[in-house]
Order: C-alpha cells, then sequence, then structure tokens
C-alpha cells in the first residue's frame, strides 16, 4: 500500500492541466483514481515502469524516475 501511496504523490506532485508536445511524444494529466491494473512491467537502475489501464481500456506506460534531479539528463536521453 505504500507504493500506491508513494506512486500517487508523484503523479499529483507532476504539474498538472498542462500539455506537451516533445517530437512525437504528447503528454497529458490522467487523474490517478481513473487507473485500473496497474502493473510493474520494469525496473532499472534509475526508474521503474508501469503499465496501466484507464478510461475505456486504454493502456499506457507510466515511468517513475528514482532521485529525478539527478537522473533527468539520462531519462530526456532515452
Amino acid at each position: 500500500k505504500n507504493k500506491d501511496l508513494a506512486f500517487e504523490w508523484y503523479l499529483k506532485s507532476a504539474v498538472t492541466e498542462h500539455k506537451c508536445i516533445h517530437g512525437n511524444n504528447y503528454f497529458r494529466w490522467i487523474e490517478y483514481d481513473n487507473f485500473r491494473n496497474i502493473e510493474e512491467v520494469g525496473k532499472g537502475g534509475f526508474s521503474v515502469v508501469y503499465k496501466i489501464s484507464y478510461e475505456l481500456d486504454v493502456d499506457v506506460a507510466i515511468k517513475i524516475i528514482n532521485d529525478s534531479n539527478k537522473n533527468k539528463q539520462l531519462f530526456l536521453n532515452e
């Protein structure tokens, strides 16, 4: 349960209601309460990736970065 609370805090700490287009990638805010079927699909040295279903059974990937200030450039390079 602590993992869920930490995950929720991370998502709510992100900037809300902002949309950003970077290359062909599109980012938008999704309320945590709309997530279903949260499943860890990968874990590396600086992040954890989750597969999440929301709305009309749309699957998305969410990446949680450990120590995001330190790993910011690594994430952007990926």
